[in-house]
């Protein structure tokens, strides 16, 4: 027999016992007056009749309590438990990116690209670069999902940095929804992801900061909430 329908069974049978078990134990005084020599058959029979139904009616009542209780706590541990491989490098840098309106497929970590819009031919070349990325858990799920930042040039002087979550879905990496602008020309040193959170430190500018030499020190959280980024320490964005 298998051993994991056994344990199934064992499980849904065990309540039930027992709440028949305390049940008859109640129901014995009823046997023990010896009240059956003074009923007829027909009340005898339905006197029994009236225990078997009861013991029954309370082995469901018992299976059905046990059933809202643990089932849902069994699911939730195998939810739990489920594990998928991470991501490698290598899928990071040949992903497909939404940034503003704009799905973006990486090659090899980089895409250049000179749009078309409405039919015509743009005279600037678009440029995204994968800069930078950190692997963890975003959503508590106990699989290892990643933190990516992205470098879009359009061919002018701005240099516009994105940070996208990128998901472990069943082993598969996603980006839900789009990325999360960051601002321009900024200098990064470090990002990471502990425990849900993504903490950043970065130089952003300060009100009378040239574009090109930002001089604020920030760090700089995230948390993930319905697989988005939230920041929780505005402003995370000059834009």
């Amino acid at each position: 027999m298998n051993l994991e329908l056994l344990k199934s069974v064992a499980q849904v049978a065990a309540p039930a016992g027992i709440a028949i078990g305390v049940f008859l134990y109640v129901a014995r005084d009823v046997v023990a007056k010896n009240i059956f020599p003074n009923l007829t058959k027909q009340q005898s029979f339905r006197l029994i009749m009236f225990v078997v139904f009861a013991a029954w009616t309370v082995a469901l009542a018992a299976i059905a309590a046990w059933a809202y209780v643990a089932l849902p706590r069994m699911g939730n541990a195998t939810a739990a438990t489920t594990h998928y491989p991470p991501f490698s490098m290598e899928t990071l840098k040949n992903l497909t990116y939404r940034i503003g309106t704009d799905s973006i497929t990486l090659q090899d970590g980089k895409r250049e690209f000179i749009p078309d819009l409405d039919h015509g031919s743009h005279e600037k070349a678009i440029a995204v670069h994968l800069t930078d990325h950190a692997f963890g858990d975003l959503d508590d799920d106990g699989n290892t999902d990643a933190i990516a930042i992205l470098q879009v040039t359009d061919g002018g002087t701005g240099i516009y940095y994105y940070l996208a979550a990128i998901f472990n879905d069943k082993g598969t990496a996603k980006q839900f929804g789009k990325a999360y602008v960051l601002g321009d020309r900024l200098h990064f040193r470090s990002i990471s992801v502990s425990d849900g959170e993504v903490a950043m430190e970065l130089m952003m500018h300060g009100s009378n900061d040239a574009l090109c030499c930002p001089t604020q020190f920030r760090s700089l959280e995230f948390r993930v909430k319905d697989r988005t980024l939230q920041c929780n320490t505005e402003p995370c964005s000059e834009v």
